[in-house]
């Protein structure tokens, strides 16, 4: 007989929202009044789809901890687009999980999509280790992007961050500075190079293993 692999059923923390929908590989969770069960299910969805493309079929690790657990995504209060991904002690070790805010999910836009595939990759770098440079995180996130959802180019606009300020390094990293913060997405360009110029998207993945 065929052997059936064990499926998680929760995440290591428990439920956190009031309410939450369960996929194969993640846990959405939501209060009262931040958004609806079908704008739920359609994250999980995209969530979901990125776990096909990022860890499937371009072969990054998946996260800590999802063998043996769901990885929880909680949708928080607040009317702006935006999101992020930590980690936390449990169950012996650091596990990932992502916060994204209801403005993420405006009528008619597919941000949410993008955001998804983007804070995906953000829990898959956790994998390889802590010490990789901040701007790389980001840049290696935004790049991602075209690989999940080609059709967007929702990575297009931030590459202005690097053509707007070109004098910056390469390497410049802060979250307080604008100019800065918003050049760290913009060398996300520096993952197309490598994949057009120099070899493909397996060297952009090969710099978190090998670093």
């Amino acid at each position: 007989p065929t052997e059936i692999e064990a499926r998680p059923d929760d995440t290591c923390w428990g439920q956190y929202g009031d309410n939450r929908i369960l996929g194969e590989h993640f846990s959405v969770e939501w209060d009262h009044g931040t958004i609806s069960e079908e704008t739920a299910n359609d994250f999980l969805d995209a969530l979901e789809y990125s776990w096909e493309v990022e860890v499937d079929e371009l072969g990054w690790r998946q996260p800590d901890g999802t063998d043996d657990y769901l990885m929880p995504i909680y949708v928080a209060e607040g009317n702006y687009a935006s999101a992020y991904t930590t980690v936390d002690h449990c169950g012996g070790e650091y596990l990932p999980y992502v916060v994204a805010y209801e403005g993420s999910f405006a009528p008619g836009s597919n941000w949410y999509q993008d955001m998804a595939c983007h804070e995906f990759n953000h829990a898959m770098q956790f994998a390889y280790g802590f010490a990789h440079e901040f701007w790389w995180w980001e840049a290696t996130a935004t790049y991602i992007e075209e690989a999940v959802y080609p059709s967007h180019n929702g990575w297009a606009p931030y590459i202005s961050g690097y053509s707007g300020a070109p004098w910056l390094a390469m390497n410049a990293s802060s979250q307080e500075d604008y100019e800065i913060f918003m050049h760290m997405y913009g060398m996300s360009i520096m993952g197309f190079f490598l994949e057009q110029y120099v070899g493909d998207a397996d060297l952009v993945r090969q710099t978190w293993s090998e670093s």
